[in-house]
């Protein structure tokens, strides 16, 4: 077990299982403490634009090892910050609903003992739709992140590969269904990448897939990885311009600003050679 603190207050935890190491993160805010955890060793997702996806994937971690990082990192979040966790967000390393079972023993855990509303739980996902599916059979009323970043279904796929087993139409169903089942809100993220998903084309279909289905829209810098060095954030300017469209066309959306980015933590940086 190793931490590393960020100059704005975030700090890298990183986890030795036997061989295998992951990372996660907690954040504090004027709103609580998020604690950000891990589901994999690595993610064979490999999205474009995440370094966790250019690691070697070692499979699943167990219900009781994520749930050790809820209980290590609350420990942390009381001594550095003198409040304990009080939301958890399932978007370290991994694809949450490609290991469902552990993910959802660990939220049991969290929620039973560990004084964490399932409310207050976001489980991440890329648009697994079988995952969906199944995450809403458990009915355990956590909410759900589609990490969308394209709204075009060819470019989605260039970003997301798994896109091609998971097309819009399909996701967007199943989006429909998991509101109408469980009433717990879905949001969708989407990293702005200059020149790669931030034109007007690209806005406008946003738009209309998030109206569609009636959800906000995370807006989220892009972090610099060095696996993908031509790849760069849009800026603020491009920011507003995107929200102000959003909002004039009845969409809400916010945007997450970058966090722990000097120690490698922020969004799409955990790949374990940071500092630690």
């Amino acid at each position: 077990l190793k931490t590393n603190k960020s100059s704005d207050g975030t700090i890298k935890i990183l986890f030795e299982v036997e061989t295998k190491k992951v990372e996660s993160v907690l954040i504090p805010s004027s709103y609580g403490i998020t604690l950000c955890v891990s589901s994999q060793y690595g993610c064979p997702v490999s999205c474009i634009f995440c370094a966790t996806g250019y690691l070697d994937y070692q499979g699943n971690l167990t219900f009781y090892h994520i749930y050790d990082q809820f209980l290590c990192a609350s420990e942390i979040a009381l001594f550095e910050y003198g409040s304990r966790v009080s939301n958890v967000v399932f978007m370290g390393m991994g694809e949450p609903l490609l290991n469902l079972n552990n993910v959802v023993e660990s939220v049991r855990l969290m929620t039973e003992y560990g004084r964490i509303f399932p409310e207050k739980i976001t489980v991440s996902t890329v648009g697994i739709i079988k995952g969906i599916y199944a995450l809403m059979e458990k009915e355990t009323r956590v909410k759900v992140a589609v990490s969308l970043h394209s709204a075009i279904q060819e470019k989605r796929e260039k970003l997301i590969p798994v896109a091609r087993q998971n097309p819009l139409p399909e996701l967007k169903k199943a989006i429909l269904d998991y509101k109408k089942r469980t009433l717990q809100k879905v949001s969708l993220e989407y990293v702005l990448m200059k020149g790669v998903n931030d034109g007007d084309d690209d806005i406008k279909e946003l738009m209309i897939f998030a109206r569609e289905i009636n959800c906000p829209v995370n807006l989220i810098e892009y972090n610099p990885v060095p696996q993908r060095p031509d790849l760069s954030f849009s800026g603020e300017r491009r920011v507003n311009e995107v929200m102000a469209f959003l909002k004039m066309h009845n969409v809400y959306s916010s945007f997450r600003r970058a966090r722990g980015q000097d120690i490698m933590a922020a969004c799409g940086q955990l790949a374990l050679f940071s500092s630690l």
